[in-house]
């Protein structure tokens, strides 16, 4: 019996939904299990990976302390075992991990031990342990190199890991001997980690070493046990190296599990999960796709059958509309039901019918085409006849389409082209199928013209040629353009070739494309020369290009540039400066197509001007500048230095009693003067400087970017003035003869009134010039009376010096410096100078000038011989003996080639014992030449003299120098015990200076002591020594006589 088509679609779907469940079922058992699989292992892994690293970390930091160690008590000089034993302490109290720091000698013996507070009592126990039984201390002594040992048991049952560090160990003598510090590490950091990832999920962290023994479980009876588990599979042969995962059973239980090793301590991290834990989800999943798979049949059944019976009613549908276009209604609708074969089948009918219109739609947009447009059309058959032209072909040649129908091409022929010309053009066309190209045809008024014609063959679907289709497009005014064209392109090259200015054509790289004949004249380079170089080749420079050139030939509108002078450089090397034009070639769009440059040689025209300009700016005589150049740079130093804030001077300067010599010798011999003066004055001045000669005997000196300080601007106008002077003082050989001249020199400053004129300063140095000729001639004079009273001040001051100097006007104070205890220890020698008019004069006040004198050697000289003899006498009593000297040196002082010898011919001639004798030095004296420092340094303290260094921490403060130089005391400047206690930062740097010291065994003292406070925070950081007014000021010696005697009285 016959089915129908609902009960084999029902039949085929429902068997079709079995198949693909059980399928799924397979599937999910073919990859979920291995997935599983890679999925616990890659969790493991990454676990595994996680616990390794942090054990490398803690075993990496733990090295690094050890090896920081070894390195510092290699770096040190030999160390007293309480020193020894002081560092040990204090790393092995710093990790609360370490359970003790063994430094052993070259016979493996403990030479010293770091222990734990709570372990200290045991130190004598473990001093002089032979450890050569240590197999880990045997193989670092043999490599040389840093060795873990296997774990184990320390005396106080925990589980450790030693470290055994090899170094060079110096000893008292100068001698280096093996030394190996060893380090033992508890591991109960590593046994925490491994509980906590336990504890926080369904896994088993294990850790063992080399041997298999356990390091860290969540267990920690394993470890403390030393359980070993190297028979597991995971951990025999490769698994100790590489990374493993396999099923192993472990304390009764099925696991899946991974390893990860750690390489550098050979140790291996195992991370597995439970068999029955790892494996939940595959059976919950199998059961969850059981159930889908019958509830998925049973709905099929009933799809299947709903679906069979509304397709069988499409397809009945489907053919009534088919019919409909088989009758050749083409613009039936076919409707929509569906995505499956039978929609399928309908979108096709549906494509056909609109194929079929859309040909229709074509055929009559090609006929609107063919009878529109302006290019002629022309088709024949396949022997060339025409069977159709469109109108604009019967408007192109004259013809009415009656005419042509029936005709072959030929009726067009100009006779222009011979046969050559269209057999080529048919072959090409028989061979390709297509021709183009330009013709000459003949229209049937008899006017020949140029047309653009196609022709393109037409073949069936056997290849067979059917029709030609010719187009025909009219040219003449194209033709017409061309002409003109090559005419106006004729005229350029004409005018590009007869004007006598370079021409340089260049793309839009820059890159030279074409030159006139005029640049191979001018610039001496041809075509071939510059031809794919840059416009930048022929410039003085790629400077000089990039100042101006690039500017030029980057140009965004078709406009000329302004001239503009550029220094260009020929081929045989030669500069010259050209004044250029240029401008951009662009399309009428507006795209860049190059530049074109047009250079004259303006060489001669520029050497006029210069030469204008010298006579315009310039004195004839002596090629200075005249007043005229001297009030425009004026202008321009009064708005330099409102705008910077820095100072500028005027000099003027005259000739003293010029007008007799210029008599007595004449005016040639007066001329030949005023040269030497020009020159003279030149080499005294700066390069920015200006030197102008403003009348006959008269110069002015404009000096600009003097100091920003007034005080300091005037002494540098001074210095210059001063310089002039004795510059002129020498004589002058005039002709045979030699002749000496002078200068009176009027000085102003100008720039702290930013709203006076150019005239004021001239003015004012003209008025000071008089004043200086007043004052008797050949001398200088400032027009401003309190930058005159400045100067005149500091050379009273100088002077006084000199005089203090010779009269013996200094003096010394003596400030005390003492202990914790109050015990006076020594002094610190600080001169003052006792002058009869001013007093005592503070050091603050005349030091520095002593310094920029030079007077400062003779001072030092005299300072360094009255400590050392007072220092002498206080040596021959016994309540005095103790006592030690501190003198300042200078920079200028220490730097002499003979300041060695200077101080010991001192201490020869005084009788001062140089071991009771102790230099300051400042840090800034320390930056020039440190060898030289050193070895000076070195002699005196083989004569037993000390070294202080002053003020550390507010100059210089390199570290360097610190290691370099034999030093036996740092001093804290008193600007950090000031503030000590309110400033954090102050506090921070003298406890800093006191550690330094500390660590490089070097001495220590606070100087600016002024209360109980600040000694008290002082001592409390370990600074025992003290200097201040909270002792003692600096006292004359009859008082600190007075002061010593008394004694200090204990706080």
């Amino acid at each position: 019996m016959a089915r129908s088509l609902r009960f084999w679609l029902s039949l085929s779907f429902s068997a079709f939904v079995a198949m693909a469940m059980a399928l799924v079922v397979a599937a999910l058992l073919w990859v979920l299990i291995p997935r599983l699989n890679a999925e616990v292992e890659v969790r493991n892994r990454s676990l595994g990976n996680t616990v390794a690293g942090q054990v490398e970390s803690f075993l990496a930091d733990a090295q690094n302390v050890f090896e920081n160690l070894a390195k510092d008590m290699a770096g040190q000089p030999p160390l007293p075992r309480d020193r020894m034993h002081l560092m040990l302490d204090t790393v092995a109290n710093t990790d609360v991990h370490l359970e003790a720091v063994y430094l052993i000698d070259a016979t493996d013996h403990v030479l010293e031990v770091g222990l734990p507070h709570e372990r200290r009592g045991q130190r004598e126990d473990l001093v002089d342990t032979d450890l050569s039984g240590r197999a880990f201390v045997q193989s670092a002594r043999k490599s040389g190199h840093n060795v873990w040992s296997d774990t184990y048991l320390s005396q106080r049952g925990r589980i450790v890991v030693a470290l055994a560090v090899p170094f060079t160990l110096p000893d008292r003598s100068g001698a280096v001997s093996s030394g190996m510090l060893v380090g033992e590490y508890g591991l109960e950091q590593i046994s925490n980690l491994v509980q906590r990832i336990g504890q926080a999920g369904d896994v088993l962290p294990i850790i063992v070493d080399r041997s298999g023994q356990i390091v860290g479980h969540p267990d920690a009876g394993h470890s403390l046990r030393q359980e070993n588990i190297s028979h597991l599979p995971l951990l025999q042969g490769s698994g100790l190296t590489t990374p493993q995962t396999a099923r192993f059973r472990f304390g009764e239980i099925d696991y899946i599990g991974s390893t990860t090793p750690i390489s550098a301590q050979g140790w291996t991290v195992l991370v597995a999960q439970p068999l029955e834990k790892a494996y939940a989800t595959v059976r919950s999943t199998l059961l969850a796709v059981a159930a889908a798979s019958l509830l998925a049949l049973t709905l099929a059944l009933i799809s299947a059958f709903w679906m069979s019976r509304r397709m069988s009613r499409r397809v009945a549908d489907f053919g009534r509309h088919m019919q409909a276009i088989a009758d050749g209604d083409y613009r039936a609708v076919i409707p929509r039901s569906g995505t499956d074969e039978i929609e399928a089948l309908a979108q096709s009918m549906r494509r056909m019918a609109e194929a079929v219109l859309q040909r229709e739609d074509r055929l009559q947009l090609a006929a609107t085409v063919f009878e529109s447009t302006a290019e002629g059309i022309l088709i024949t058959d396949a022997q060339r006849r025409i069977i159709s032209v469109n109108p604009a072909l019967v408007s192109i040649t004259g013809y009415s389409a009656d005419e042509l129908v029936g005709q072959k091409p030929s009726v067009f022929s100009s006779a222009t082209h011979g046969e050559d010309f269209y057999r080529s053009m048919w072959a090409s066309i028989e061979s390709t199928g297509f021709w183009r190209g330009e013709i000459w045809n003949r229209r049937k008024n008899g006017e020949i013209f140029p047309e653009l014609l196609a022709i393109t063959a037409v073949r069936d679907k056997h290849g067979a040629m059917t029709h030609y289709v010719g187009s025909f497009f009219d040219i003449s005014e194209r033709k017409r353009a061309e002409d003109e064209l090559a005419q106006g392109k004729a005229l350029f090259e004409a005018i590009f070739s007869s004007i006598p200015d370079a021409i340089v054509y260049a793309n839009v790289k820059r890159e030279v494309v074409s030159i006139n004949p005029a640049f191979s004249s001018i610039f001496g380079f041809n075509i071939d020369d510059l031809t794919g170089k840059l416009t930048s080749f022929f410039y003085e420079s790629e400077e000089e290009f990039e100042r101006q050139g690039r500017i030029r030939f980057n140009l965004t509108a078709t406009e000329l540039t302004l001239p503009y002078i550029v220094n260009y450089r020929k081929k045989d090397g030669e500069i010259f400066p050209g004044e250029t034009l240029g401008t951009s070639i662009r399309t009428a769009s507006g795209t860049l197509l190059g530049h074109i440059g047009v250079i004259r040689d303006i060489t001669e025209r520029k050497a006029a001007q210069e030469q204008i300009q010298s006579l315009a700016f310039s004195d004839p005589l002596t090629e200075l500048p005249n007043r005229r150049l001297l009030l425009d740079r004026l202008e321009q130093a009064l708005t330099a230095v409102a705008r910077h804030q820095r100072e500028g001077a005027l000099l003027f300067i005259d000739v003293d009693n010029f007008k007799t010599i210029n008599d007595t010798l004449g005016h040639d011999q007066g001329d030949l003067l005023l040269k030497q003066v020009a020159q003279r004055l030149l080499s005294c001045v700066r390069e920015g400087d200006t030197v102008a000669r403003v009348g006959g005997d008269e110069f002015v000196v404009l000096l600009k970017d003097l100091s920003q300080n007034a005080q300091e601007a005037a002494t540098q106008a001074e210095a210059v003035a001063k310089k002039i002077i004795a510059t002129l003082n020498h004589p002058y050989q005039i002709g045979s003869s030699a002749q000496r001249s002078t200068a009176s020199i009027g000085v102003t400053l100008f720039g702290g009134d930013q709203r006076e004129g150019i005239d004021e300063p001239l003015r004012r140095a003209d008025m000071a010039m008089y004043q200086a000729k007043a004052a008797g001639r050949n001398t200088l004079r400032f027009f401003d009376p309190q930058m005159q009273a400045v100067v005149t001040a500091r050379a009273d001051l100088e002077a006084g010096l000199h005089e203090a100097l010779e009269k013996n006007q200094f003096l010394l104070h003596y400030q005390a410096q003492v202990t914790q205890q109050r015990q006076i220890i020594g002094v610190e020698a600080l001169v003052r100078w006792n002058d009869p008019r001013r007093g005592i004069v503070p050091p603050a006040e005349f030091i520095q000038l002593a310094e920029e004198t030079g007077l400062i050697l003779p001072l030092g000289k005299w300072v360094l011989e009255t400590a050392c003899t007072q220092l002498a006498r206080w040596a021959t009593q016994p309540e005095t003996a103790h006592l030690t000297m501190a003198v300042n040196v200078s920079a200028r002082q220490f730097h002499q080639s003979d300041f060695v010898a200077q101080v010991l011919a001192t201490l020869a001639r005084t009788g001062a014992n140089g071991n009771r004798l102790k230099l300051e030095l400042t840090e800034s004296l320390l930056v020039r030449n440190v060898e030289d420092v050193k070895a000076k340094m070195n002699a005196l303290k083989s004569k037993g003299v000390g070294f202080a260094l002053d003020d550390f921490g507010t100059g210089y403060s390199s570290l360097s120098y610190l290691k370099r130089l034999p030093l036996d005391q740092l001093k804290i400047d008193q600007g950090f015990v000031r503030d000590i206690l309110i400033d954090p930062n102050d506090a921070a740097i003298a406890k800093m200076v006191i550690a330094l010291a500390d660590s490089m065994g070097l001495a220590v003292i606070a100087e600016g002591v002024e209360t109980e406070a600040q000694r008290d925070f002082l001592d409390g950081l370990g600074c025992h020594a003290f200097q201040g007014y909270l002792f003692s000021p600096p006292l004359p010696l009859e008082e600190f006589k007075l002061f010593f005697s008394a004694g200090l009285t204990p706080w």
